[in-house]
């Protein structure tokens, strides 16, 4: 789909650019997010950026030591860069500009810097703490106890476990080499992604922008934050003191509405992280405009193209509006698709944290006292104005009537006989919020609470019985102090409830029976899950945080944040010797070299298996032409992945199995295929669309087992009796659009990767290398199970009608044109994507190096496949001495590959089409041509070629070439190459050749790329064990390997909890006071040590145990020096030797942690 399809597709989609011009009508949307429009200029729109905001003064003359401004960092020197705000330009392009050449000068990515940074941020939390819990009790009328628990403590958990990490985080992580490259080192290297922007709400105005931002500095990135306005007196601390803690040269903040965050969006960014709130879609004028806009950009026809229910799931159609429960949007899913929208313009990946209607179970086997406590608890924190907060109870009517006096106990113990009264419960942010909250009250019947107060905005901590499914609670996310209960007949229906309605970023299920809460956990798909408790998984920091669907994309939370801000370089670098190991990849090809590149190559599988393949028999495609002609498809396929079919290993594996056959069974095709389209030779079709193929699908099966397992995590003293652990679920539906250059190579290798992590698949192959395309269509359907499993083939129409469907996940390889149309299009479900789009890839040449062995990887990285692979050198970077030296050894590469006549030689291929030749050939009139030059029309045939006197401003340096052309660009040094590739778009690869192993390191430390290679070319590729992927324009996300696997699995945090102990959580429950400070500090810190080792850290919770809850250390026994120490039926408690609390009876060094599945 590259090249050819191009300009077709921007023809159709012309009018993709005004995506993101994002008008004045998108005020309602952002007012959702904390950005009420204003009329007259703001107050003050930049913070950090030339003077501290409190004093005045100039950033470079220490910070930290100005008036007003305690515990700044003192880093920040420099002259202040001026600003663009006349009309033309942006607002925001010098500030944006400043930071990036900031980020370029390396100034972010020592330790040091990053630790000195982190640090001033605890010294911020430290000296502000005050002002923190003033500002947020008059914006909210946040509770101190609650504001100190969210914005402080949970904050400085995630610095301390940044801090305590870092250096083993940013560490090279060395993966697994084949037999070829045994000698050479292979690694993942966490670069920065460069300037990032995090847009905070206005809930948690604190914590939300500051825990993005931890992830943000120790992964190395400059960053713009933008505080919500709603919540004006945090934001105004915010802007007026932190410039002073940080540098001002790599971080600032930007405050405003409306107009400053459009025209903030118009810039380029490197990463977007946002966190948006709820709003109700009848009323929401910005969703009127999202849609309008969506439409506007040719991509999609309609709004909603959302599948059909699980068929048992119909029941709760009926009574709903004309637009079904099914495209319920939130007013932060609106606003979500515009800034994805406009991040498509950039290519910039996105982490989108929207929240949603979070169900919450509970079955008629449980405690309903500590049911109604823990549920009261996280309803009413924060004056239910929190994203994860169990929006609605799903019970039986029985369970209802016994819940009911429970949580009218629960609610009386916390906030007293009247609430608005208590110092322990908030108010309404807004009177926006305020009038929107009230209406819902409409819906069934008030069981308890309901008053309101609108000069005080108040709302009574408030519980609906009798609600039904169409009623208006239902259809949006409350975010507010009112709890409705939906009556259901049993656990099925209940699970049927939740799977008919958008994904939520919470599940809750409680249940003294483990079965029932894991089947909720089995059968349904969230952001996170937790059983018999609420919001407590989300002060894990070593749990991922995240949505999923229209609850959002992307996670975050400790080291999750700290791989969301870092891109993972897959990297080789290799000998500049031992040239005779290459031999065999080099042309002429033969079949003793194809044999023993199998051998050095190929990954075994561990052990045969014989699983019987799965037959879906067939299915109808829906053809109506009132309808998208791929809905039915789509419907039948997500109809299939809700049934469960996919996700035991066994069915993975027989689909996995089936892949297998179908390379084997059609080598011989494939190899004809590819021939007739591309004039491929057999041995590089082979090696790439087959050989690799089959170490992708044997890496797979040999780990898949392994990969499947939850993650068990760190836990804190609090959950150290509970299971905590990372389930890795199959994201839905996906879809798989491939490129022609390999075109079995770039469908398959996703497709393992989709079917291990569960999912159903469309692969859509390129109509451009038409007999593949044939094959593919008419053989692969018979290996796979066609309920679960399609082919879509066509051009540019057919997958233009396919893009309107929902899809769970898009990955797209081809151009950065096409790439930006199918995010923009993927934006209007929400869908993540993966986007490998190619770029100029640079190759350095130093001058120490052995210029034959130079000559001949350059010559076959380039010019294998006929230079059409997105990974090929296009460019080489080097001194005019080393060119002289080069010429005549590229010249013989060439001539040894090919012989005297390329156009003869049976290991050199053709360009793939008409279109695709005329292009390249026009590249041919840039520089002189030095080797090569000769162009045949009629078999689409052009020389190997190279190109000397090329300037950076030539046609042939002003697009990827993707044709058998090498580029000589000359530079005078080192530092100039570099600066010359930094200058530019990010490259997909970066090449760089010495035989100073410091010139290689120094390349790859100064510059940024998708992978690196050190003296070779391609040869990253070829191991599944490196991430391979995009940055910048040359796409975003990974896949190979475990990669792939991860990248289609959405990574849920789960908490299963036990119904019992309930006097342990008292510390967290109102009315606060100064000892569950204490308590809740001591106890909400993560740890790193298993049970079974030294818990003397746990002596500060005993007193707390002894005093709320004695029952709980009754007959549990005590370990001390090897001695069980009981003492009047309790154990004694020595801290300095505490070795084991033993609650199972199971004995020292047993295992304790409960599985996730099936425990």
């Amino acid at each position: 789909m590259r090249g050819s399809r191009t300009s077709t597709f921007c023809t159709t989609f012309r009018s993709i650019h005004r995506a993101t011009t994002l008008s004045m009508e998108t005020s309602s949307s952002f007012q959702q997010l904390g950005m009420q429009q204003t009329l007259e200029p703001p107050r003050q729109q930049l913070s950090g950026y030339g003077k501290c905001s409190t004093t005045g003064s100039d950033p470079g003359k220490d910070p930290g030591k100005a008036a007003g401004c305690s515990g700044g960092s003192g880093i920040g020197k420099g002259p202040v860069p001026m600003v663009c705000s006349t009309p033309c330009g942006n607002p925001y392009a010098g500030l944006v500009s400043h930071l990036r050449a900031s980020w370029l000068s390396g100034k972010t990515r020592p330790m040091e810097y990053r630790v000195a940074q982190l640090e001033a941020l605890g010294r911020f939390l430290d000296d502000k703490k005050q002002e923190i819990l003033e500002a947020t009790e008059l914006d909210m009328g946040k509770p101190s106890f609650e504001a100190f628990f969210s914005e402080i403590l949970l904050c400085k958990n995630e610095l301390n476990v940044t801090l305590n990490n870092l250096c083993q985080w940013m560490k090279d992580e060395h993966v697994d080499k084949n037999l070829v490259m045994q000698l050479d080192s292979a690694f993942i290297r966490k670069d920065p992604y460069g300037v990032v922007l995090i847009i905070a709400p206005w809930n948690y105005p604190i914590h939300l922008f500051l825990v993005p931002l931890i992830g943000a500095i120790a992964a190395g990135n400059c960053v713009i934050i933008k505080p919500s306005e709603i919540s004006k007196n945090t934001e105004r601390l915010v802007a007026e003191t932190l410039s002073c803690y940080l540098d001002n040269d790599c971080f600032a903040v930007v405050t405003g509405g409306v107009p400053e965050t459009t025209r903030l969006l118009e810039n380029k960014f490197d990463y977007i992280f946002f966190t948006g709130m709820s709003h109700r879609k009848e009323q929401s004028p910005a969703w009127i405009w999202c849609q309008d806009l969506l439409e506007d950009l040719g991509c999609v026809s309609e709004i909603r193209q959302d599948p059909v229910p699980h068929p048992r799931a119909e029941q709760w159609l009926v009574g709903f509006p004309p637009q079904s429960m099914f495209s319920l949007a939130t007013g932060s899913s609106a606003v979500g698709r515009i800034i994805m929208t406009a991040a498509a313009k950039h290519l910039t990946p996105v982490t989108l944290e929207l929240g949603g209607k979070n169900p919450c179970y509970v079955s008629d086997t449980c405690d309903v006292t500590n049911v109604a406590r823990r549920v009261v608890w996280g309803r009413f924190f924060n004056a239910g104005q929190t994203c994860i907060a169990p929006d609605y109870l799903l019970c039986t009517i029985e369970m209802q009537e016994k819940l009911m006096p429970a949580l009218r106990e629960a609610i009386t113990e916390f906030f007293g006989p009247n609430p608005r009264e208590s110092p322990d419960f908030g108010r309404i942010v807004s009177d926006k919020h305020f009038q929107r909250l009230r209406a819902l009250l409409c819906s069934g019947r008030v069981a308890l609470g309901g008053q309101t107060d609108e000069a005080e905005r108040y709302i009574a901590p408030t519980v609906l019985a009798d609600v039904l499914p169409s009623d208006p609670a239902m259809q949006e996310e409350i975010f507010g102090p009112i709890l409705p209960i939906v009556v259901i007949a049993n656990m099925d229906e209940a699970i049927d409830f939740i799977n008919a309605r958008p994904r939520p970023l919470a599940v809750y299920a409680f249940s003294c029976d483990s079965k029932i809460v894991n089947q909720v956990l089995e059968r349904t798909s969230s952001g996170g899950f937790c059983g018999n408790d609420t919001l407590m998984h989300m002060t894990l920091t070593s749990l991922p945080f995240g949505g999923i669907g229209n609850s959002g994309l992307g996670k975050y939370h400790g080291k999750f944040t700290f791989d969301t801000f870092s891109h993972h370089r897959g990297c080789l670098h290799r000998n500049m010797g031992l040239e005779t190991l290459n031999s065999l990849r080099y042309p002429p090809y033969t079949q003793q070299k194809m044999g023993l590149l199998t051998t050095t190559f190929e990954l075994p599988e561990n052990e045969a298996r014989r699983v019987p393949e799965c037959d879906g028999g067939n299915r109808s495609v829906n053809g109506d032409a009132t309808r998208n002609p791929f809905a039915g498809l789509v419907s039948h396929l997500r109809a299939s992945w809700l049934s469960g079919k996919t996700r035991p290993m066994e069915y993975r594996v027989a689909q996995l199995e089936a892949l297998g056959h179908f390379l084997d069974d059609k080598k011989q095709q494939i190899l004809e295929a590819t021939a007739s389209d591309l004039g491929k030779s057999p041995f590089e079709a082979e090696l790439s669309e087959i050989l690799l193929c089959k170490n992708e699908l044997h890496e797979t099966l040999n780990n898949l087992s392994h990969w499947m397992k939850d993650e068990h995590v760190d836990k804190n003293l609090a959950m150290q009796l509970d299971s905590a652990f990372i389930r890795k679920d199959p994201y839905g539906v996906v879809l798989i659009i491939a490129p022609w250059n390999y075109p079995i190579h770039l469908f398959l290798v996703p497709l393992i990767g989709a079917i291990a992590a569960g999912n159903c698949v469309i692969v859509k192959p390129s109509e451009v290398s038409k007999k593949t395309e044939r094959l593919v269509a008419e053989a692969l359907p018979g290996y796979l199970d066609k309920d679960c499993f399609a082919v879509v083939t066509g051009g540019v129409q057919e997958t233009t009608r396919l893009l309107e469907n929902k899809f769970d996940y898009i990955f797209f390889t081809g151009s950065p044109a096409v790439g930006r149309i199918i995010m923009t299009a993927a934006a209007k479900h929400l869908t993540p994507v993966t986007l490998e789009l190619g770029g100029k890839n640079p190759c350095y040449v130093s001058d120490t190096c052995d210029v034959t062995n130079v000559a001949r990887r350059v010559a076959w990285g380039r010019f294998f496949n006929t230079g059409q692979t997105c990974i090929a050198p296009d460019y080489l970077l080097c001194t005019i001495e080393m060119q002289e030296k080069l010429l005549p050894a590229l010249r013989e590469a060439i001539n040894d590959f090919y012989g005297p006549n390329p156009r003869e030689s049976p290991d050199f291929g053709r360009i793939v089409s008409d279109k695709q030749f005329q292009r390249v050939q026009r590249l041919l009139g840039s520089g002189r041509v030095a080797i090569g030059g000769q162009t045949d029309e009629a078999e689409r045939y052009i020389a190997p070629t190279v190109l000397v006197d090329v300037q950076p401003s030539d046609p042939i340096m002003q697009e990827e070439i993707f044709g058998p052309i090498l580029p000589i660009v000359i530079i005078s040094n080192m530092d100039e190459a570099i600066d010359f590739i930094n200058s530019r778009e990010r490259p997909l690869a970066a090449y760089a050749f010495s035989s100073n192993d410091k010139v290689v390191n120094q390349v790859l430390e100064r510059t940024s790329s998708g992978g690196f290679c050190g003296n070779d070319t391609l040869m990253h590729v070829t191991l599944t064990s490196l991430p391979f992927g995009g940055i910048g324009n040359s796409g975003l996300g990974l896949h190979h390997g475990k990669f792939s696997f991860d990248t289609f699995s959405h990574h849920r945090g789960c908490l299963k909890r036990g119904m019992g102990r309930e006097s342990l959580n008292a510390p967290r429950y109102p009315p606060y006071c100064k000892k569950k400070f204490g308590v809740i500090q001591a106890t909400s810190k993560d740890l790193k040590f298993p049970l079974h080792h030294d818990l003397s850290v746990l002596c500060p919770m005993f007193p707390f145990i002894l005093l709320y809850d004695p029952s709980f250390l009754r007959s549990r026994l005590l370990h001390f020096g090897g001695l069980v120490v009981p003492v009047k039926g309790y154990p004694f408690l020595l801290g300095c030797g505490l070795s084991w609390l033993n609650p199972t009876g199971i004995p020292p060094g047993g295992r304790m942690e409960r599985t996730g599945r099936g425990s």
